[in-house]
């Protein structure tokens, strides 16, 4: 059977025979952002578009001419391929010929994410399941962008314009907000605002969330908010999460603290220590990757941090997935693999994250510790990635 692709609000007059032709104009895109970060002196001295493209993920109409396949005057040109990629989240307008493109921005290191952080408690909105589904959080900035949303310029240059770390201001006023995606969830945090500003900014983003869950299908996600203890009447030590807000983001006023530790959103006390500068009245312990041995459990957020190559970790497992998540989960069957495979449509690092996922929380192999996995990975004859976590951690 033939599969047709007709977009009648973005397109009317076309319809798409092949859609393969949709898949390759914008893998071309893909391929020629690439093809400049391994080469940057690739029109350096040439087109400030390009420049643009390959720092700050800009795109334009001119720049989708360089790719002629597929064109016809009359049925498809590149201001129709605009159309479409701003019709689906793909992209946002900034100004009359230039257009963001989340999904092309350069990934910010965890370690360099805590220079944008603000003081103050910051919201954070979980994923249930675990993880931020693939492409969820720049079709999320999309749609802010579309919105009364600019990026945050200083001196000209964007202020904060990563991938995973976005900084943005609201027209017509001074609110400026810090977006980060932490992989199982999204922190939010606010410039010098009040709690009529807060409040009206969760509410923006939660919404926002759920019009990209709709328009990506992702039809199962299920969203609960987070918050950082006020830690002023709160003997515990270090910062914690807490399952009452405070004032800056919600109207209740009184502290009803509640040790959840990784009860909400996967978090240890060791991935909280960039909290220790926030006005908390205690401060935050950092736990050296150095001291971690074979008996400790893992975290998403570590494995993310050991690098094979180019790639984390976690990326580096690549389509051997199944064989670790027979073996991680015990899955004799491959049922549970299947299930995860079919859900996240075949996306390697998000099942394998999601493996790693269910395999930390209880799932499967017995203990969840660094030598457990260690183990596992050699039995699957993923001996680089073993032989990566021993030198990170072991």
């Amino acid at each position: 059977h033939n599969l047709f692709l007709y977009y009648p609000e973005v397109l009317p007059q076309t319809v798409f025979c092949d859609p393969q032709v949709v898949l390759t104009k914008v893998t071309e895109l893909v391929e020629y952002y690439h093809k400049i970060l391994c080469n940057p002196e690739e029109g350096m001295a040439v087109e400030s578009d390009l420049i643009n493209f390959r720092d700050h993920g800009m795109v334009s109409v001119e720049l989708l001419k360089k790719f002629p396949k597929h064109y016809k005057e009359g049925l498809f040109t590149p201001q129709d391929l605009m159309k479409l990629l701003v019709s689906h989240g793909a992209v946002a307008q900034m100004k009359d010929d230039e257009y963001l493109m989340p999904a092309l921005l350069p990934h910010l290191d965890p370690d360099q994410v805590a220079q944008f952080r603000e003081h103050g408690a910051p919201l954070m909105i979980r994923f249930i399941q675990g993880y931020i589904p693939g492409g969820l959080f720049c079709h999320f900035i999309a749609l802010l962008l579309s919105s009364a949303w600019k990026v945050c310029m200083e001196r000209g240059k964007p202020s904060c314009l990563y991938h995973n770390c976005i900084r943005l201001e609201q027209s017509g006023s001074s609110n400026i907000m810090t977006l980060i995606d932490m992989f199982s969830y999204i922190e939010v945090h606010v410039h010098e605002a009040s709690y009529r500003v807060c409040k009206e900014i969760r509410a923006l983003v939660t919404c926002s969330i759920k019009s990209a869950c709709s328009v990506l299908k992702y039809h199962n996600v299920k969203l609960e908010d987070a918050f950082l203890c006020g830690g002023v009447r709160c003997s515990s030590d270090p910062p914690h999460l807490a399952t009452v807000v405070t004032s800056r983001w919600s109207s209740q006023h009184k502290w009803k603290c509640t040790i959840v530790g990784d009860q909400i959103g996967n978090l240890r006390e060791d991935q909280l220590i960039w909290f220790q500068d926030c006005p908390l009245g205690a401060k935050g312990t950092s736990s050296s990757l150095s001291t971690f041995s074979q008996s400790a459990t893992p975290t998403i957020r570590q494995l993310i941090s050991i690098t094979v190559g180019h790639l984390t970790l976690i990326q580096s497992v690549g389509t051997r997935y199944p064989d670790l998540g027979i073996l991680l989960l015990e899955d004799d069957n491959g049922v549970l693999v299947d299930a995860l495979t079919s859900e996240h449509q075949r996306n390697a690092e998000v099942i394998t994250r999601a493996i790693l996922q269910r395999w930390i929380a209880g799932t499967g192999r017995k203990p969840t510790t660094w030598g457990t996995l260690v183990h596992v990975l050699g039995q699957c004859q993923l001996t680089v990635q073993a032989e990566a976590i021993q030198a990170c951690f072991l």
